[in-house]
């Protein structure tokens, strides 16, 4: 994998954006080791998979629990601005303002992502702007 450049960083870790041999454009996340628990994240990433992710809850396409540090590799879900740089599709980085009538949409979207987190026994501890984001045609 070639690493393409840092996309964010946060309390847990940062996100890189990277380039597969295949040519495919993921991000990995390198959790900070102080900042997790290892086995937890590992039970929650396995309860998830298990079945199919739930709608609207982001993929892990790959994961490392073992490794220094833990990653997750997930789809990459951000554009670009000017100069090429990549910019998150986050609620935080990518609405300028409230969404307004798409509100209860979106308030929806939200809560059946976390519904179906919690039916697989999963709680997702740090729900916030940074952490919801959003595809190409709006959806969480």
């Amino acid at each position: 994998m070639h690493v393409k450049g840092l996309i964010g960083q946060g309390e847990c870790g940062k996100v890189y954006e990277v380039e597969g041999e295949d040519g495919e454009v993921l991000a990995v996340k390198l959790f900070d080791s102080l900042a997790m628990n290892r086995s937890l994240l590992a039970k929650m990433t396995e309860r998830l998979e298990a079945g199919g992710w739930p709608t609207g809850v982001m993929r892990v396409v790959f994961a490392d629990f073992d490794g220094q540090p833990c990653l997750w590799v997930t789809d990459l879900v951000a554009d670009k601005d000017a100069e090429g740089n990549p910019v998150s599709r986050s609620m935080q980085y990518s609405w300028d303002e409230h969404p307004g009538e798409k509100t209860w949409d979106l308030v929806r979207a939200i809560a059946s992502a976390l519904a179906g987190m919690h039916r697989r026994r999963v709680a997702h501890g740090n729900l916030k702007p940074g952490n919801v984001f959003v595809d190409q045609t709006g959806g969480v």
